[in-house]
């Protein structure tokens, strides 16, 4: 009886230690599917946040993971969403830390927008040298808001493979 209790015991530890599931590679938010790089992690999205799918980008060694990329459904529109990311920046100017880049990918209209300054989550204390990027996407009667926020220079290293997600996302749905 003994050995079979610690051979349960054994089989239970192992089991509990398998991840309950492999991490998704792509994911649909809206209508559209993003495929995640494969040097990101997906992880659950902390609690409090209203975003439904959370990448974490790996951070140089020595330094805790900052940066990620969350994926939010909702009635936001492109102004609305813009006035809120702004501010999350008080410090930010027109013309200097704010910068706005139109794009048009498979028939979509899009803006790409940047904040770098202090990071001023409400009920928290600033963060400065922080960039967020953000775009808006149409989806159905809603709109898919993605945004990379995190330290400035880890944000422009992962800035490449955020827009290659978000634009063969949209040449994807397009092509559907």
């Amino acid at each position: 009886m003994t050995v079979v209790r610690s051979l349960l015991i054994c089989v239970c530890a192992f089991l509990f230690h398998l991840p309950l599931q492999a991490e998704p590679l792509n994911v649909l938010v809206g209508e559209i599917t993003f495929s995640r790089p494969e040097e990101w992690k997906w992880e659950l999205p902390v609690s409090k946040t209203t975003a439904l799918v959370r990448f974490v980008i790996p951070s140089p060694p020595g330094r805790p993971a900052l940066t990620d990329v969350r994926f939010f459904l909702g009635t936001k529109n492109p102004a609305a969403a813009a006035a809120l990311w702004k501010s999350y920046f008080p410090e930010t100017k027109e013309g200097g830390d704010i910068h706005e880049e139109k794009a048009q990918i498979a028939g979509y209209n899009f803006t790409y927008l940047t904040l770098h300054g202090t990071y001023v989550f409400p009920g928290s204390k600033g963060k400065r040298d922080q960039t967020l990027i953000g775009i808006v996407i149409p989806s159905g009667k809603q709109y898919v808001q993605v945004r990379l926020l995190g330290p400035t220079d880890e944000v422009k290293a992962a800035t490449g493979r955020f827009r290659k997600m978000i634009e063969n996302a949209l040449r994807e749905k397009a092509a559907e």
